[in-house]
């Protein structure tokens, strides 16, 4: 906190979060400045650009390395 300032260390307990993870995710979301609403939206999974799992990664390999 003495190199970085107290307003730029956040601490955020991992209690808090299985207690109550909207509430979690709002707090950090302020902390950092972001949009509250949104932050929480994403933490849910809820957004447009999932990430593949490697299966499904692998799959489009197969369909890219086909023949056809």
């Amino acid at each position: 906190m003495n190199l970085l300032g107290q307003e730029n260390v956040g601490v955020f307990l991992f209690e808090e979060l299985l207690a109550d993870p909207d509430s979690y995710y709002r707090s950090i979301c302020e902390f950092i400045g972001i949009e509250t609403a949104e932050g929480v939206r994403l933490s849910r999974q809820q957004h447009f650009n999932r990430s593949l799992t490697q299966k499904q990664f692998n799959r489009i390999r197969e369909f890219n390395d086909s023949r056809w």
